[in-house]
């Protein structure tokens, strides 16, 4: 082998490595291990703007006159079009700058995955690395279930004082139940939502990577699906659920199409709803069910448009949906600018002073297809758009039903989530891309020797 050629060997391997630390390091957000210009900087993005850095050749080279680099160009230009005058009211260009430059990360990081064409080892350990992770994280959810109650060690809103930007949201559901509410378990995430979200492109790597039978693969798809469905099941999260019902019925749609793996996956979810039953028959499953009961009734007692002090979150969202939308007609355009949501947080119309919702629904973006506008102006729904469809047409084979899974999670996500500008949303959209490029017939996810093409 040439100099040049085990150069470019190892630096593929290389970026196969960083590839894969961005994705585990995920569910580490609430751990920055450094501060830059005094804000923190999570594992997550460390990793993610090396894989950047050491692709830049390979976007050089291999993306000319291709989709990606525009979206990339796109994406990077449209939001300084705020710096324009008139500048919007409000407007903080110290939030902006940071904003703006980890939205043109997370996309540049998606763009350069584009480039990344792993061998069928390094992908299959790309998916296996990432079911053991969901494993971790979902089992330490269930830790966390049946731990609270009981005092167990790590079962706190703290679990590394030193590096932990805030305390978990356990956001207890209920005020009597069990005597003083159901604790929604986070693992190591900072709310249950995030947590549920994660978990449910890991349920779609269980339920859709074309694995083979044999090894270690199989027991690890079952594991990290079945732990991750319960974990869900337990964050009582109405987002959480619509992210796991969308995976599942893509997977039963995909999978029943093929005859002897739509039998294997009728038999695989009966099983799953025997063990289901099962579990909720244990105190941590009745305790569950009594949580999604409270929170049912409290769904049912909400008046969307009333004011009042206590109401559902399907509530607040409308009204955040609105505030964001309003922002958007207001500044079409332009937007208000990346990062400057919450400034208009108390921005109240009249007649909205002194409803909860009104205030509650400010604080942080949650309808991430209208926020992004609001923000980014009229061109950021368009990037968000671009990037899931090029993940769906780059599918092929077997490939193209997680593909498929993953890009109806992540319309659904931003439904519910304004997360827009995070690895969280935009990593899932890069590994179905990457496991597209590896197997696009399903042969190529199959163990084989290492390498990066």
């Amino acid at each position: 082998m040439s100099r040049a050629n085990a150069s470019s060997a190892g630096l593929g391997r290389a970026r196969v490595f960083l590839f894969l630390a961005t994705g585990l390091a995920i569910p580490l957000f609430a751990f920055p291990p450094i501060r830059v210009l005094g804000k923190p900087v999570d594992a997550a993005t460390i990793f993610a703007a090396a894989f950047a850095a050491a692709s830049a050749a390979a976007l050089a080279t291999r993306l000319a006159g291709r989709l990606g680099p525009v979206v990339a160009i796109l994406a990077g230009l449209a939001p300084l079009a705020v710096l324009l005058p008139p500048r919007p009211p409000n407007f903080s260009l110290s939030a902006f700058a940071s904003s703006e430059a980890h939205w043109v990360l997370v996309v540049l990081f998606f763009v350069t995955a584009l480039t990344l064409r792993p061998d069928p080892d390094s992908a299959r350990s790309i998916v296996l690395a990432h079911l053991a992770a969901g494993c971790a994280v979902a089992a330490f959810a269930l830790y966390q279930l049946v731990g609270n109650p009981r005092g167990w060690p790590g079962t706190g809103t703290v679990l590394f004082s030193p590096l932990q930007r805030e305390p978990f949201r356990f956001t207890p559901v209920g005020s009597t139940y069990l005597g003083g509410g159901y604790m929604r378990p986070t693992s190591i995430f900072l709310e249950p939502a995030w947590m549920g979200g994660y978990l449910a492109w890991i349920v779609a790597l269980a339920a859709l990577w074309p694995a083979g039978r044999r090894g270690l693969a199989p027991a690890l798809r079952i594991a990290a699906a079945a732990l991750s469905t319960a974990a869900i099941a337990a964050s009582v999260s109405w987002g959480a659920y619509a992210d796991l019902l969308v995976v599942l019925a893509v997977a039963t749609v995909s999978l029943g199409a093929r005859r002897a793996t739509g039998r294997g996956f009728a038999l695989g979810v009966a099983a799953a709803l025997l063990l289901g039953a099962l579990a909720l028959a244990t105190p941590p499953g009745r305790r569950v069910l009594g949580a999604v009961a409270e929170r049912l009734e409290l769904l049912k007692s909400t008046a969307v448009g009333k004011d009042s002090a206590v109401a559902d979150t399907p509530r607040v969202r409308m009204l955040n949906a609105a505030h964001a939308w309003r922002l958007f007609v207001e500044n079409a355009p332009k937007g208000v600018g990346l990062g400057q949501f919450r400034r208009y947080a108390w921005n109240v119309p009249e007649g909205g002073q002194g409803d909860f919702g009104e205030s509650m629904s400010r604080r942080d973006p949650w309808f991430g297809w209208i926020t992004v506008a609001a923000e980014a102006g009229v061109l950021g729904p368009l990037v968000l758009a671009a990037a899931v469809a090029i993940v769906a047409l780059r599918a092929r084979g077997r490939a193209a039903a997680l593909a498929a899974a993953l890009c109806a999670l992540a319309v659904v996500q931003q439904v519910h989530t304004g997360s827009y500008i995070d690895l969280w949303w935009w990593f899932p959209l890069s590994l179905a891309a990457v496991l597209a490029a590896a197997g696009g017939d399903g042969a190529a996810l199959a163990p084989g020797p290492g390498g990066v093409r």
